[in-house]
């Protein structure tokens, strides 16, 4: 969401007031806390977000937002996390996942890209997440249960359009549901 806070060189912004060139800090590719500057700013509409609480942060994200996790070696994609997963973060503590759900509410998000080590920290935990790659092309997209407008990958909107995977994306939804939706 907007709001959502960045690390950045001296504190915090709000991922929403980021704009090409503000430096933000991040982790190189051997962990080391480094800097990088953003490329690329979006802004757009998800019919349906994840939740997720972490110690004493919840972050609202995308189906498709990637994290780091301790003792994983690549990254990991939000149907992967689980209860206890141990977010990476820049500080001494592990944010252990507490909660996951699926929100169904038309939600503004805010993506960034930033060069070099395409990752960067939010919230006051520091946590790493992955970055938007700005080269992939976006399809509009009108949902027509909610009537918003959405922005998808050109890729996923094919991969979305081929039958077996709307089967294994309507499994998907209805498995998070059911996991993670509060009661």
């Amino acid at each position: 969401v907007p709001t959502t806070l960045v690390k950045i060189p001296g504190g915090y912004s709000e991922i929403g007031a980021l704009k090409v060139g503000d430096s933000v800090i991040c982790t190189d590719s051997l962990g080391q806390i480094a800097q990088s500057k953003v490329t690329a700013t979006r802004r757009f509409i998800a019919a349906k977000t994840i939740c997720l609480s972490a110690g004493q942060e919840i972050i609202v994200t995308n189906l498709s937002q990637p994290f780091f996790c301790y003792g994983m070696e690549k990254l990991v994609n939000i149907e992967t996390l689980s209860l206890s997963s141990q977010l990476q973060s820049l500080q001494a503590t592990t944010p252990e996942i507490q909660s996951l759900w699926v929100q169904q509410l038309a939600t503004e998000l805010v993506a960034i890209s930033v060069e070099l080590h395409q990752n960067y920290c939010v919230t006051k935990s520091d946590i790493v997440v992955h970055n938007l790659t700005p080269a992939i092309a976006t399809y509009a997209a009108l949902d027509v249960a909610t009537g918003v407008m959405v922005w998808l990958s050109l890729e996923f909107y094919h991969w979305l359009r081929h039958p077996q995977q709307q089967t294994i994306v309507a499994n998907l939804e209805h498995r998070l549901e059911k996991q993670y939706n509060r009661e």
